[in-house]
């Protein structure tokens, strides 16, 4: 009927604004996610640069251990550096010792020699009684030297070459401690003897002991005495033939 006919033409126009309504809804929801999508990627790249200075941190991490590692071995190298000077001022000590103890036991070993001698002929009883004054004279300087420089020697440091050492320095202060830590030995029974004898004749003077026992004990100190006489002799030529530690 002519009132209810229908406008195409308008129908159409509502078709294409309810269109272009969609479309420009669809580009906004699309642009939306877009940035979605990009704000999310832009996380990912906070994320990997958060990756990539916790990398950095471990990487100073890393290279602090190794300083430390080299702080530590430079520590070790100057512990095993006072450990050999330590060992130096040892030896040298010992050493001391040693030229000291030279002259006591030489002393010792002209008063035994003396008696030998003259038991075998080579010199006369005056010539033996005249060795036995010079050298009973000379043996109470000849142990408070002694003493003295033992009593250095004991308050210096202990000599401990590092271990594990491979050191040129290293081998030779301990081939040359152990030169002198023997020949110090030595040296102490050598005028330990020398000191037992020179008190067995301070005590016959003094009148504590007969003729008979000084002479017993006389006899039983020269028949015993080349024994640490000639270690001594030995440990010295070994000593002396050390590669020096200093």
């Amino acid at each position: 009927m002519p009132g209810k006919r229908v406008d195409r033409s308008a129908s159409r126009r509502h078709g294409l604004i309810g269109l272009a309504v969609a479309v420009v809804a669809a580009l906004i929801i699309g642009v939306s996610a877009y940035l979605a999508l990009s704000d999310g990627s832009g996380g990912s790249a906070a994320t990997t640069s958060g990756s990539t200075k916790s990398g950095g941190q471990q990487s100073g991490q890393s290279g602090q251990s190794g300083v430390q590692g080299a702080g530590s071995g430079a520590g070790a190298g100057a512990g095993a550096s006072g450990a050999l000077a330590a060992c130096s001022q040892k030896v040298a000590a010992a050493r001391q010792v040693v030229d000291v103890a030279r002259t006591g036991v030489s002393h010792w070993h002209t008063h035994v020699q003396a008696r030998t001698d003259m038991l075998d002929g080579r010199i006369s009883v005056e010539r033996m009684d005249a060795l036995w004054k010079r050298t009973r004279l000379a043996g109470p300087a000849d142990q408070q030297r002694f003493k003295s420089v033992l009593e250095q020697y004991d308050a210096a440091p202990a000599c401990q070459v590092p271990g594990g050492s491979t050191s040129q320095k290293a081998s030779d202060c301990a081939t040359d401690w152990k030169a002198a830590h023997g020949a110090v030995t030595a040296s102490r029974r050598a005028m330990g003897d020398w000191q037992s004898h020179l008190s067995h004749m301070a005590a016959f003077a003094a009148g504590q002991m007969t003729a008979a026992q000084a002479q017993q004990m006389w006899v039983e100190s020269w028949r015993t005495a080349p024994t640490n006489i000639d270690a001594f002799d030995r440990a010295e030529r070994t000593l002396a033939s050390a590669p020096a530690c200093s």
